[in-house]
């Protein structure tokens, strides 16, 4: 079996202050690689002047149409999230959701047939994801999730 060569991409990092705390959004021309919600001050220590929506707070000059939409989606979110299920989803493209390990069948389809609000248990994810079996493999799958909360429809 060959093995696939990693596209070299070049990502820029996007920094947003969020309810959550710091939201780091990661990507290259492609897609979004990684969402990730920095544990920078306990939820219990956090101010009362934390925002109540989502501002970028840095942000290289230029960013990829896809970064963009990320970005668009999460402060919808948290603004008037009831609007977020008529935006467009960024595409990602991160190695883990490249190929047809099952550990991306698995991602694709918590992206695709997991709604907003929804939870799912490990058994229903690989039972969806056509191997009802291999329940710790969606465990496996879910703990090198690149998105740590991507869509956020795992909080």
């Amino acid at each position: 079996m060959k093995k696939q060569k990693e596209s070299q991409c070049t990502q820029k990092t996007i920094s947003l202050l969020s309810p959550l705390g710091t939201i780091q959004v990661s990507g290259c021309e492609n897609g979004v690689h990684t969402i990730q919600i920095l544990m920078d001050v306990a939820p219990a220590e956090r101010s009362s002047e934390a925002p109540l929506s989502c501002v970028v707070n840095d942000s290289p000059a230029e960013t990829s149409p896809e970064l963009q939409r990320c970005v668009e989606w999460l402060q919808a979110y948290f603004s008037e999230p009831q609007t977020t299920g008529s935006l467009p989803f960024p595409a990602f493209h991160h190695p883990a959701l490249q190929g047809g390990a099952f550990t991306s069948r698995v991602l694709h389809v918590l992206l695709r047939d997991v709604k907003l609000g929804e939870t799912v248990s490990y058994k229903r994810l690989a039972e969806m994801a056509g191997n009802p079996r291999a329940v710790r493999a969606v465990g496996g799958a879910m703990r090198r999730n690149p998105m740590f909360c991507a869509n956020l429809r795992f909080l």
